[in-house]
């Protein structure tokens, strides 16, 4: 009887299932070998105790030498100032020191010369009108207080302009 070489389909007992099984003890027993063999190598390696360095031993052959790149060739500054290579003038940049002070005073002495805006108009006037606003807030607010209010009203904005006169109400 060759019930167990013989193939009659997945669905049999016999069949594919068997085949499926030995194959995969096969692989089984292939990769319990492979560990084994592992094992065996990393027993034959010295284990060396946690914390402490390994024994220092000595070469027994000296480094190799390694000889550095040849250097590039620099440019020679000649006494003006500037230097030649290769048939072009290159000239040596030299930024000026001065002593403390000396910069903020020149700086100074611009801008009292200058009549340009420093500022840009569009923001300055956004923040002109910022200020001009808070503290018509903060007035108006006082005004509502006195009236022993929490709550702000129009009124309160008119008596805070018309206190501060023509000139600090604009009108």
């Amino acid at each position: 009887m060759g019930a167990l070489n013989e193939d009659k389909g997945p669905g049999t007992p016999a069949g594919g299932h068997l085949k499926k099984r030995m194959l995969g003890r096969s692989v089984q027993n292939n990769c319990a070998e492979q560990g084994l063999a592992f094992l065996n190598e990393l027993c034959r390696v010295r284990m060396r105790p946690v914390g402490r360095s390994p024994p220092s031993r000595r070469k027994s052959r000296p480094p190799k030498r390694v000889t550095p790149p040849p250097p590039s060739p620099k440019p020679v500054p000649s006494r003006a100032g500037t230097s030649q290579t290769e048939g072009t003038f290159l000239r040596q940049k030299h930024t000026r020191r001065y002593r403390p002070g000396t910069r903020a005073l020149m700086e100074i002495r611009k801008y009292q010369k200058s009549t340009d805006l420093l500022i840009r108009k569009a923001p300055f006037a956004r923040l002109a009108a910022e200020a001009f606003l808070v503290r018509l807030f903060e007035d108006s607010y006082l005004c509502c207080l006195h009236a022993k209010r929490v709550t702000l009203f129009v009124q309160d904005m008119q008596l805070a302009r018309r206190i501060r006169g023509t000139q600090e109400g604009l009108g």
